[in-house]
């Protein structure tokens, strides 16, 4: 049975959220309230669920069976 693991890739969308919401927290106070929503959402995007047996990404928390290696997913 394999594990579900969560990494963090900062490079993509959700880093380029992360960014634009700390530049937001610059401007006060209409840019401080975007920001910190832009780098709660951008956390959330940068998160990646792989499978610890092949490494391979996996959509969901939900998925039981990784769909290449066919192991169980705990």
């Amino acid at each position: 049975m394999a594990q579900l693991t969560v990494n963090n890739e900062i490079i993509g969308v959700g880093g380029l959220v992360l960014l634009i919401g700390f530049l937001l927290l610059a401007t006060f106070p209409i840019g401080t309230i975007i920001g910190v929503f832009l780098i709660i959402w951008g956390g959330n995007l940068v998160k990646v669920y792989r499978c610890a047996a092949c490494g391979n990404k996996v959509e969901s928390v939900k998925i039981l069976v990784c769909p290449v290696c066919k192991e169980k997913l705990s």
